[in-house]
Parts: C-alpha cells; sequence; structure tokens
C-alpha cells in the first residue's frame, strides 16, 4: 500500500525515512534507459568533490555534515549507473510516464 500512496503523491518521504532508520541508503534505481540523470562527467566532478572533501575532513578542515553529504550523493550516483548497466540489455517497459 505505501508503494501506491508515494506513487499518487507524488513522493518517496516514507520510504526514504524507513531506510535512513534502518542505516541503509535509499537509490533512485534506472529502468535501463539513456543517461537522463547524473551523467559521467557530473559523476566524476562529484566523486573528486568528495574525495576532496574527505581528505579535508581528515585534515580537519571540512566538517562531518557537508561531507557526508557529498559521499552520500557520489553512491548514490554510482548506485545508478550501476543499476542502469544492469538493466541496459533489458529496459524496462515505460508504464507511469518517463519516472526514470
Amino acid at each position: 500500500m505505501l508503494a501506491g500512496f508515494e506513487h499518487a503523491c507524488g513522493a518517496t518521504y516514507v520510504a526514504e525515512y524507513l531506510a535512513a532508520q534502518a542505516h541503509l541508503l535509499a537509490v533512485e534505481m534506472p529502468r535501463g534507459r539513456a543517461l537522463k540523470q547524473m551523467d559521467v562527467a557530473d559523476l566524476q566532478a562529484g566523486f573528486a568533490d568528495a574525495t576532496g572533501l574527505l581528505i579535508r575532513f581528515y585534515q580537519g578542515k571540512a566538517g562531518a555534515e557537508e561531507t557526508l553529504a557529498a559521499l552520500t550523493e557520489v553512491m548514490g550516483g554510482l548506485g545508478w549507473h550501476r543499476a542502469n548497466v544492469q538493466k541496459a540489455p533489458a529496459p524496462e517497459l515505460d508504464l507511469f510516464g518517463d519516472a526514470a
């Protein structure tokens, strides 16, 4: 019932909250289609920024909150690309519009 509710509302706050409470990272799953969200260049730039923040964090020059946010963003981007590559040979049907 939760999936139907979130689809009707157009928001996934409850699922994201439940994942966070279980100490899990929620990543939007693509359908195996052409890139439309984070392209590879943006992913690489984000990875470089997050790595720089991580280095500065361990040097005592960056805060934990901003470092965690950058690392989480990169992890989500990598997860998205992994799932997109995995689903590329057999893309899912576009039943609910272009949500990916």
